[in-house]
């Protein structure tokens, strides 16, 4: 299990499941007026898929003012769906999650956190020949149309 302490108070928990029969999903946990915390709660499929979703950010994103939560998803069987992905919460639901696009290109590792003021994206990226992880921190500028330029290593 992975966790996630989101900036409302909200744990945000990657677990094994059941619910779409495949990996690991997102689920929730909000604490109760009498201090315990409520049972997980399953995202549901505009976040969760078939496939593993984890390593997941919840915050308030600077840019847009909307509360947004950005995550990794696994494709352990062919790949062709691994990604950082997005979803905001609008009209009390969690939006389709999309795939998140830097500069034209797409990564499949994670590990995702804003700055306060939504300017800046950093993330884990593998650097590596294919043959080994080489795990380096790359960062993300947001565009003037809202969309992320590409990664660059950090210094």
């Amino acid at each position: 299990f992975e966790a996630d302490h989101g900036y409302d108070g909200t744990f945000y928990i990657q677990g094994d499941s059941n619910f779409l029969g495949y990996g690991y999903d997102i689920f929730y946990s909000e604490k109760k007026a009498d201090g315990t915390w409520s049972e997980p709660v399953n995202m549901g499929t505009n976040i969760n898929s078939e496939h593993s979703e984890m390593q997941s950010w919840v915050g308030i994103d600077g840019f847009t003012g909307n509360k947004v939560i950005y995550f990794t998803r696994y494709d352990f069987k062919t790949g062709s769906e691994s990604g950082i992905y997005m979803s905001e919460y609008l009209n009390n639901e969690w939006s389709v999650a999309q795939k998140v696009s830097f500069g034209g290109e797409y990564v499949s590792e994670g590990e995702v956190s804003l700055t306060r003021d939504g300017k800046f994206l950093y993330t884990v990226h593998d650097s590596g020949n294919g043959e080994e992880w080489i795990l380096d921190i790359y960062y993300s500028t947001r565009q003037t149309d809202g969309s992320w330029g590409a990664l660059k290593p950090v210094d």
